[in-house]
């Protein structure tokens, strides 16, 4: 799954490697605009709120997730969610800003509602993920976790 696939890039680039992708989004326009720049039978794009999908516990091998965690309203329930829809042995791939000090993205914290969190709050909020890789490239920090088997 690509959760918070906005204009569909890691959806297109899993369905260019073979991946069958269910690309996930709030936003009807998003995944209209997605569907045009990757058509692929490869890809089902569907409309959800991922922080209370209601779809089946355990149901995908692997989760990517861009920079949809500094924008969804409660990124807690959100990465509940997503950990809850990843199977024993799946992997998650989170890329997201961090914060950095300054007023601009204090101002957007505020008054934007977007979120910045640090590895250790993410660690907190996905029990029974294991941290297998992290990088960080200026403000931009992307990490991957593996449920346990």
């Amino acid at each position: 799954m690509d959760a918070g696939t906005s204009t569909g890039f890691y959806a297109g680039v899993l369905a260019g490697c073979g991946c069958q992708v269910d690309a996930a989004d709030l936003s009807a326009g998003m995944l209209r605009q997605a569907a045009r720049r990757h058509p692929s039978p490869l890809i089902s794009w569907r409309q959800v709120n991922l922080e209370r999908s209601g779809w089946e516990a355990d149901t995908y091998d692997g989760i990517t997730v861009g920079a949809t965690l500094n924008e969804t309203a409660c990124p807690a329930l959100f990465l509940a969610e997503i950990n809850r829809l990843l199977r024993p042995g799946g992997g998650l791939w989170l890329m997201y800003v961090t914060h950095a000090p300054g007023p601009a993205q204090t101002a957007f914290g505020h008054l934007g509602g977007l979120h910045f969190p640090d590895l250790a709050w993410i660690s907190r909020h996905l029990p029974g993920l294991t941290l297998e890789h992290a990088t960080q490239s200026g403000v931009v920090q992307f990490a991957l976790w593996r449920r346990s088997s």
